[in-house]
């Protein structure tokens, strides 16, 4: 079975990144073999005290697949290789939950059910609705082939806004991220890349297709229980740091914390890096549509103080190079260190993932008092997940990993490394963590 279609591109057509490619090679995979596969999705259930309008909801759903081009991508093969295209229209439906669904504890059991996100398909949002007594609750599916944390806060605001009709400004219009795309790639075409650089860029130019800018997978999940192991480690950073800590997140996008992960990786690597740059400039628009980018494109490089200005210009105009020198360096590290299956040939990945709680989806209906539950259907093969919770004047940074492919004193030097390099950020002058 395959549902890989054969489509025209007659209006445009891009490689998908390598992230994707490797995730869409397991489901077509899966789908041969098996006639069903698993997708790679987040379930977020929002509950309220008054009845659902279903049709308007429907109306709302239609409307912002309509705006973001993303949530209309069609991944689809040509001789071995995977493209992206969009279509012009999707139907959108709001489907009705069944009155027992486990709301409490949504598990993959009864969610995949309605999850139909896969090779071919340009399904990439879902709703379900169920009435609770006098209230309601919603589900609200999404495919984080295109959707990542970032620009599902961005979804989120924008179907409320559509559903309560209230006129607010949307994201960025369908074709931003490829718009944006394409002035990075001109303006890298322009330039001169230093000639230290030159080795570097060729070789990720045979790897990655230049211009997929990808924005980490920013959403909190869960690994299976079966086959996880998490290791968490408490940082007393005072309520003077954690307000500090919370305002660079706020401010740049979680790229505070993205770059402790980073530093303490780096320290396993040559070099001797000291300064960060973030240039969040560079990202703006890139909300939809190339998400799945595993310690990749967050617009990070760490240089040193007395680099020369050619390689701050690398890291400010050319984040893939940058983000992709990470990427290998992370990947070489483990390969050293863990015997990873090479299935598929594909290289072990780290996610970096971020607690969403707390974010609401504002319909202008009274909320429960029931907070909203989160699963993420999540493969783990290969795979270390880094997230961060706050209690109280403490941030937690926990580490989930497989143990039967990384080594438990792998795994607690990685979290110390990540707890010191947080430190020793937040303690740096604002003006060396983020550039304006």
């Amino acid at each position: 079975m395959s549902l890989s279609l054969s489509l025209p591109c007659d209006t445009w057509c891009q490689r998908v990144t390598p992230q994707q490619e490797r995730r869409l090679i397991h489901q077509q995979a899966d789908l041969d073999k098996l006639g069903r596969h698993r997708p790679f999705y987040s379930a977020t259930i929002f509950r309220y005290q008054s009845p659902l309008d279903r049709d308007r909801l429907q109306s709302a759903l239609a409307e912002l697949v309509r705006h973001h081009e993303a949530l209309r991508y069609v991944f689809h093969s040509h001789d071995g290789e995977w493209f992206v295209t969009s279509v012009p229209e999707v139907e959108v439906d709001v489907f009705e939950l069944v009155p027992d669904a486990p709301l409490d504890d949504p598990d993959d059991s009864w969610l995949q059910n309605y999850a139909d996100f896969g090779p071919g398909r340009p399904d990439h949002i879902a709703a379900g609705v169920v009435d609770i007594g006098a209230g309601s609750a919603i589900v609200l599916l999404a495919d984080h082939l295109v959707i990542d944390a970032q620009s599902w806060s961005l979804l989120l605001a924008d179907l409320g806004s559509l559903y309560r009709g209230d006129g607010g400004d949307l994201g960025p219009v369908d074709t931003s991220a490829r718009d944006a795309l394409d002035k990075v790639r001109t303006a890298y075409q322009k330039a001169t890349i230093p000639a230290s650089w030159q080795p570097v860029v060729e070789e990720m130019s045979r790897t990655t297709p230049f211009g997929w800018v990808d924005l980490p997978t920013l959403v909190g999940f869960d690994t299976p229980k079966s086959d996880a192991t998490k290791v968490a480690r408490a940082i007393d950073l005072t309520d003077a740091g954690l307000e500090q800590v919370c305002h660079a997140m706020r401010r740049t996008r979680f790229s505070l914390l993205l770059a402790a992960v980073y530093g303490a990786i780096s320290r396993t690597v040559p070099g001797e890096p000291s300064f960060l740059y973030v240039y969040p400039s560079f990202r703006e628009g890139l909300r939809l549509g190339n998400a799945m980018g595993w310690f990749t494109g967050q617009a990070l490089l760490r240089v040193s103080e007395e680099d020369s200005p050619e390689r701050r210009w690398a890291a400010a105009q050319a984040d893939s190079i940058g983000a992709s020198i990470n990427r290998w360096a992370v990947t070489e590290r483990i390969n050293e260190v863990v015997d990873v299956s090479r299935r598929f040939a594909a290289r072990p990945s780290l996610s970096v993932g971020m607690d969403t709680g707390g974010r609401d989806l504002d319909l202008g209906l009274p909320q429960s008092e029931v907070a909203s539950a989160e699963r993420v259907g999540v493969q783990t093969r290969g795979r270390i997940a880094v997230e961060f919770t706050q209690e109280r004047d403490q941030l937690e940074c926990a580490v989930s990993y497989e143990p039967v492919r990384f080594a438990a004193e792998t795994v607690e030097l990685l979290v110390q490394e990540i707890v010191d390099e947080l430190l020793i950020l937040v303690r740096l002058p604002e003006r060396e963590q983020v550039a304006p």
